[in-house]
């Protein structure tokens, strides 16, 4: 399915520096894309009137005050309309269930890669959620149950775990987290002991068995 981006972009944030930040983006992308600042959801019905269906808002709850219950409330009573975006706060994440069945769409935080927030705007038409690789981890790790292995793991060391057992170079799994293959590999021999692995193949079981890869 062939990408196609939104008419207009609608910003529900108090935040010029996440306004600004889009609207950079955006032009750096080369679309034609109407980028509108609201600050209030209040304000977004009338916003939908005017620009029609094709439109994405991405709601800024952090810097709005909104509690979760008022974005739910908000896109069950205006469920027909365009397509919504969250930009998730750390406090969300145990939720991020609920507001997947509410509808919305996209799920990003603060720190997500420039190149995925472009890419949950450009999906917007598809039909499966789009959530970040950053939330998807976290969301993840929070759901953890205590009685399972991987709660001993930190959230740094199921990332280098996934990556291991995804078949990641060490050097290249370095590079990208921004630290030495020498720290990668005492990361790999924290992860074997704390749960018991004995060599990689028993990663990648491990991996596979608890869904990581």
């Amino acid at each position: 399915m062939m990408n196609e981006n939104p008419d207009s972009i609608i910003i529900s944030s108090r935040s010029f520096l996440i306004v600004e930040a889009v609207r950079s983006l955006i032009k750096r992308s080369k679309t034609d894309m109407e980028v509108i600042h609201i600050q209030s959801l209040a304000e977004t019905s009338v916003r939908y009137g005017i620009c029609g269906r094709s439109t994405l808002l991405l709601v800024d709850p952090i810097s709005l005050e909104l509690k979760i219950n008022e974005v739910l409330s908000y896109k069950e009573s205006s469920a027909d309309k365009g397509t919504v975006v969250l930009i998730v706060p750390q406090t969300w994440i145990s939720h991020l269930s609920s507001l997947i069945d509410s509808g919305i769409y996209g799920f990003i935080t603060y720190q997500s890669k420039i190149e995925e927030i472009m890419e949950c705007i450009h999906s917007h038409k598809k039909a499966k959620n789009y959530i970040s690789s950053d939330l998807a981890k976290k969301y993840t790790f929070s759901q953890m149950g205590k009685d399972q292995p991987l709660q001993s793991l930190s959230l740094r060391e199921v990332e280098i775990l996934t990556k291991i057992a995804n078949s990641y170079p060490i050097k290249e799994i370095a590079a990208s987290l921004h630290i030495s293959p020498k720290t990668v590999y005492s990361h790999k021999r924290n992860i074997m002991g704390k749960l018991n692995l004995k060599k990689n193949k028993d990663i990648f079981d491990f991996a596979l068995k608890n869904n990581l890869i």
